[in-house]
């Protein structure tokens, strides 16, 4: 078996819900939501959302913030579930 990946949107400006640029990606459990503010020279991309109420450390990149979900969000999951032994 393997994981779907997490499907993010395309990046977005800041709006009434989120109030910097962002991405989401949505999963059975809540969503996912890293934030930057694009006025800044070297950004930070914080995953501000998690759908278990964390975040993660900021990295100097959108991929590298994408990563980070996607291992937390792996992490999670495939920390459910056991080896069966036939």
């Amino acid at each position: 078996m393997k994981l779907k990946p997490l499907q993010w949107t395309e990046p977005a400006p800041p709006n009434e819900d989120v109030r910097y640029d962002h991405v989401t990606a949505e999963t059975p459990f809540g969503r996912f939501l890293i934030t930057w503010k694009s006025w800044k020279e070297h950004p930070d991309y914080t995953v501000d959302e998690t759908p278990w109420g964390d975040w993660c450390t900021p990295t100097y990149s959108l991929a590298e913030a994408k990563e980070l979900a996607w291992d937390e969000y792996q992490c999670r999951i495939l920390g459910c579930l056991v080896e069966e032994h036939v």
